[in-house]
């Protein structure tokens, strides 16, 4: 038995943090299930266009033709913006000229510091919802040309902090849309969201510092609730731990 999860940084160690490695969902359920392939597909910085590109696709999705899926980004996706993907381009460029690195350095600390005026008149998520949704569309497809049955939970995205609100204007408006949009993409799709939205809402002591990336309280969170979709999907699979 074989489980993907096409996850972002939410789904990974974090142990600048305190989040190690035995404390995330991805090395828990390894654990209660020793019989189960778990490979974490996560990477930092994640989105739906990477999980559906041919590259991530080929390197986790297709050879693994995985039994259970785990789809968690969206974070990424719809965080408002402050600099345009041409302008992101030109600072990368910029920071490999050695005449140029510090100018590059000094905007991006402006802007940084504007954070909140820049997103409030940009209003700018990194990836628009209806390319959100299509490439999450088209990575369910995949998932189930490799694996006709393929079970597959999603987990929305996590309610951001107050002070990750006065950083990112309209950052909770985007959150709310964007997982109003998975919950009809797991319906037309038969699967299961995880909601990680309400559960972070009511224990905000569960996200770390920056507001939104989480700590060990929500992967035990995340590993109840996929243990027990696990469970439903999989009626023999039963806990070692």
């Amino acid at each position: 038995m074989k489980l993907l999860i096409a996850g972002d940084s939410l789904s990974m160690s974090r142990h600048a943090d305190g989040i190690s490695f035995e404390q995330i969902y991805a090395v828990r359920i390894q654990r209660a299930h020793p019989a189960m392939l778990v490979i974490n597909g996560s990477e930092r910085a994640n989105s739906s266009r990477r999980i559906a590109s041919e590259e991530y696709l080929d390197e986790y999705l297709r050879p693994l033709a995985p039994d259970h899926v785990v789809i968690q980004v969206g974070v990424v996706d719809c965080t408002p913006r402050i600099f345009t993907e041409g302008e992101r381009r030109l600072l990368r460029l910029m920071q490999r000229v050695p005449l140029l690195r510090a100018i590059s350095r000094a905007i991006i600390r402006a802007a940084s510091r504007n954070r909140a005026a820049i997103t409030r008149q940009r209003n700018m998520p990194m990836i628009p919802l209806d390319e959100f949704q299509r490439h999450l569309q088209a990575f369910i497809l995949e998932a189930r040309k490799a694996r006709i049955d393929c079970s597959i939970a999603i987990v929305n995205i996590a309610c951001p902090s107050a002070t990750f609100l006065l950083r990112n204007h309209g950052a909770l408006e985007l959150v709310e849309r964007y997982n109003a949009a998975l919950q009809t993409i797991a319906s037309e799709a038969g699967s299961q969201v995880i909601d990680l939205f309400a559960y972070t809402r009511q224990h905000p002591e569960s996200l770390l510092a920056d507001g939104y990336h989480i700590n060990a309280k929500a992967h035990q969170f995340l590993y109840e609730a996929l243990a027990t979709h696990l469970i439903s999907a999989e009626p023999n699979l039963r806990s070692t731990a």
